[in-house]
C-alpha cells in the first residue's frame, strides 16, 4: 500500500498527507455492491431485499463465479508480472462481467428497469465520495469501462470463442 501510495503521489494522483488505506475503507464502504472471491469462491451482495437494483448485482457476480470455474481467475492474478497485466486481467473480468450485466438488464420488464433506475438514482445519492480523490474513483472505475469496450470489440470480432482466448491469455498491459 507505502508504494502505491507513493505511485500515486509521485504521479500527481494522490493528494499530500491522503490516507490510501482509509480512502481505500471508504471506497469500499460507499460503493462496492458486491463482489466474488475467486480465492474462496464466496460471493457476497450488498441488500435485505430481491429487488432489481440487487438481481442485477447478482447477475453481474455470477457471471465472476463463471468465468472463474472455466478459468481460475485466482490461478491468472497468481500469474501476473506486474499492476499493468493485472490492470488488463481486471478490466477483461470486469467487462465479461459487464456484459452479462447489461445483457441481464436488457431483458428486463419496463417496470423493474424503472424500479432499477429509481434504486440506482437513490444509491448514487446517498454515497458521499467527498472525502475520494476524483484520480481514485476514475482507477477504480476504468477497468469496468474499458473492460466493457474491451469485451465488446473481442465478442463482435470472433463471438464467444475470442473472449474465451483472451481469458486463457490476458491482455498484459492496459
Amino acid at each position: 500500500i507505502q508504494a502505491e501510495s507513493d505511485r500515486l503521489r509521485a504521479l500527481g494522483l494522490l493528494p499530500p498527507g491522503t490516507d490510501l488505506v482509509a480512502v481505500e475503507r471508504a471506497t469500499t464502504r460507499e460503493g462496492v455492491l458486491g463482489v466474488y472471491d475467486p480465492e474462496t469462491g464466496e460471493l457476497l451482495v450488498r441488500g435485505q431485499e430481491l429487488t432489481p437494483f440487487t438481481r442485477v448485482t447478482i447477475a453481474h457476480e455470477l457471471a465472476h463465479a463463471l468465468d472463474d470455474q472455466w478459468f481460475d481467475l485466482a490461478d491468472r492474478q497468481r500469474q501476473l508480472a506486474d499492476d499493468d497485466a493485472a490492470f488488463g486481467l481486471t478490466s477483461l473480468v470486469e467487462g465479461s462481467a459487464e456484459r452479462v450485466r447489461t445483457a441481464y438488464v436488457d431483458r428486463l420488464s419496463a417496470a423493474d428497469r424503472a424500479a432499477l433506475d429509481q434504486e440506482e438514482s437513490a444509491f448514487g445519492r446517498a454515497m458521499d465520495l467527498s472525502a475520494i480523490p476524483p484520480s481514485l474513483i476514475e482507477i477504480v472505475q476504468s477497468p469496468y469501462e474499458v473492460g466493457a469496450a474491451l469485451v465488446e470489440r473481442l465478442v463482435d470480432q470472433g463471438g464467444n470463442d475470442a473472449l474465451d482466448a483472451a481469458f486463457a491469455d490476458p491482455p498484459r498491459s492496459s
